[in-house]
């Protein structure tokens, strides 16, 4: 991990704070940092946290261990240019996660819930801790070196980065707060003044009823900002948002559905990509409604995908076929992975209750036959948040990759 950071940040310093090799090189840093890093931290410091042994994933010990091989390799890893490099790729800029402040939010935390003296924390553990949080701090002091003449400028738009972070927070928190007024509150925000549309995956088309073929500035920039500061969105509000009824989410739904690079596999792959960056929100009504817009932006990329590629049309016949087929998916999921079923669907059930639903045809069965295996085997979860620390899945990681393309 490590050795991999080492080398991004080589050659970030190298290559400058621009184009397609930095913006990867900063994806694979926050993959690592955050689904390895802060992950384990967060998961090794649960049973120094509770007094009840019971129902939990390692004993205190364990905890310990973690802990110990954690720290010793951030230690290892914050070497002063390092530090610098992070803190000014994410902590000083607005669009990305604060890794640097996450590290030290987890060591406060650490120390902060740590149990009474009966079960005080290791002292190896206290001192690894204290040495990296030192790593962070002696990497800022140039107290030796003279002040340069581009100093004030560098500190004026780090200055305007933490206001434009700070305009994100508010933003999101009046999300979570109101999720139907999202539009409201975003053009209330100030944040469309600071946002930078990249037209690549943005340039986007109705696809919905109700969804307009000229894209709207507002719908967008919001786009962006779920798409973007993921990391930050909360999930339920913006699925809350989505499932509404109203034209403005419809719209705004088919341009986010839109960004994904989904036509060239089976709706299943799609889905468990798709789903990794959106929750599906909790009323039935509203989960038909993003699914219905979700099997038409999937047929029309599947059958733009087949005819570039020479494959013919497709095996779907329509959006409605995309649909029925996405619900089937969720069904099966459901099925396959829920541990209070105990009589669950075999492949001819499934190949059953799928028959006729392609404008009267049948699903090709060794498609149907694909995406049962594929659902029995691996379940397609949603993380609650687009934070890298809940892990990192394969189809999270190609969606990423398409982002940065």
């Amino acid at each position: 991990v490590n050795r991999i950071c080492w080398l991004c940040i080589d050659q970030w310093v190298h290559m400058g704070a621009n184009g397609q090799a930095y913006s990867l090189g900063a994806m694979q840093v926050e993959a690592l940092l955050g689904s390895v890093y802060l992950r384990a931290l967060s998961r090794a410091a649960i049973p120094l946290h509770s007094a009840e042994s019971a129902n939990l994933p390692f004993s205190m010990k364990e905890g310990a261990e973690q802990l110990v091989v954690l720290f010793e390799g951030l230690a290892d890893l914050l070497q002063p240019e390092a530090v610098r490099t992070i803190w000014s790729s994410f902590d000083a800029d607005w669009r990305r996660p604060s890794i640097l402040e996450q590290v030290i939010r987890c060591i406060m935390d650490l120390f902060r819930d740590a149990p009474s003296t009966e079960r005080p924390l290791p002292a190896h553990v206290v001192h690894l801790s204290t040495t990296v949080l030192s790593r962070i701090v002696s990497a800022f002091d140039f107290r030796d070196e003279a002040p340069s003449d581009g100093d004030e400028c560098e500190l004026a738009r780090i200055r305007q980065q933490w206001r434009n972070r700070e305009v994100v927070a508010e933003f999101m928190a009046k999300l979570e707060d109101s999720p139907k007024k999202a539009r409201a509150a975003l053009e209330k925000s100030g944040l469309c003044e600071i946002l930078s549309l990249p037209g690549w995956p943005f340039q986007v088309r109705g696809s919905a009823e109700g969804a307009t073929d000229e894209p709207e500035a507002w719908a967008q920039q919001l786009i962006w900002v779920f798409r973007c500061l993921n990391h930050l969105v909360p999930y339920p509000a913006m699925g809350e948002f989505f499932g509404q009824p109203k034209d403005e989410s419809k719209c705004a739904f088919a341009k986010f559905v839109d960004t994904f690079n989904m036509g060239a596999l089976d709706l299943d792959e799609a889905l468990r990509g798709f789903l990794q960056a959106f929750r599906l929100p909790g009323e039935a009504q509203q989960i038909d409604r993003v699914l219905e817009i979700f099997g038409d932006v999937y047929y029309r990329k599947h059958i733009e995908h087949c005819q570039i590629s020479g494959d013919g049309s497709g095996y779907l016949k329509s959006g409605a076929a995309a649909y029925t087929l996405a619900f089937s998916v969720i069904m099966l999921n459901v099925d396959q992975h829920n541990p209070k079923l105990k009589k669950r669907m075999v492949l001819k059930d499934f190949i059953s209750n799928n028959r006729g639903i392609n404008e009267g045809e049948n699903i090709p069965p060794e498609v149907l036959t694909r995406i049962f295996n594929n659902i029995r085997k691996r379940e397609i979860l949603t993380p609650s948040t687009g934070s890298l620390s809940e892990g990192l899945s394969m189809a999270r990681w190609e969606d990423f990759m398409h982002l940065v393309r």
